[in-house]
């Protein structure tokens, strides 16, 4: 792999990159819900 490749393009494992996602967006949700 090429280290001028983004990091996504890095991740030829679709299974790998739906997990990471989710796990972004589950965090991303936790930061709206939670006050302040």
């Amino acid at each position: 792999m090429s280290k001028n490749m983004p990091y996504w393009d890095q991740i030829n494992d679709v299974d790998v990159r739906e997990i990471t996602t989710t796990r972004i967006l589950l965090i991303v949700e936790n930061f709206e819900i939670s006050p302040g």
